[in-house]
């Protein structure tokens, strides 16, 4: 690509001349490029790789996530090696877990019920579920803490209190179940503990 100024003898050049030349804009820089009549391969692992995706979407648009939910992914977008969104990593973490043959229930609504004196009470939804754990700790590489949550009369959200934390320190929570099968996509929460 060549930057240009005053492309074409104007202020602003865009599309294609004779499909051999793009003038294009990108962030304020006007540029120009070879035509290129772009790929479209319709492999079957190309056409089934499109597949997961669109069903990741699908699932990330049909889930009701609330805003502690979405801080969540964005968080667990931290850990990843490439810059990338909440949304991101959800499809990626998703599309790996579909092709490594894994039930998926999602975790979403989160809630904190109280947080005082050093103990956080929690409540999250994951429908199919029946045993929800919490791994938590006070970094976000390091989730050490374990708690089994339970639902309360066996419906509704799992609800629990995460106890003897140290005010003042953020405490970074991921969502788990212990049936090998079975993964539960959660993000990774957030809270700062309180006196």
């Amino acid at each position: 690509m060549a930057k240009v100024k005053g492309p074409l003898m104007s202020m602003d050049a865009r599309g294609q001349i004779g499909k051999t030349l793009v003038f294009l804009g990108w962030k304020g820089i006007k540029d120009v490029r070879t035509y290129v009549i772009p790929s479209n391969p319709k492999s079957d692992g190309q056409v089934a790789q499109r597949g997961l995706l669109t069903a990741a979407v699908g699932f990330w648009h049909s889930v009701a996530f609330n805003t502690l939910d979405l801080a969540a992914f964005n968080l667990l977008a931290l850990l990843e090696p490439a810059v990338m969104s909440g949304f991101n990593a959800f499809c990626k973490t998703y599309i790996a877990l579909i092709k490594a043959a894994q039930t998926v229930l999602y975790a979403r609504q989160y809630t904190t019920m109280s947080n005082a004196g050093g103990a956080v009470s929690i409540s999250i939804t994951c429908d199919d579920a029946v045993l929800l754990d919490v791994w938590y700790g006070t970094s976000l590489t390091s989730l050490t803490g374990f708690l089994s949550l339970a639902k309360v009369g066996g419906v509704g959200p799992f609800l629990g209190d995460i106890e003897n934390l140290v005010a003042g320190t953020d405490l970074f929570m991921k969502f788990k179940t212990q049936d090998v099968a079975t993964t539960v996509l959660s993000g990774i929460y957030k809270v700062r503990v309180l006196a």
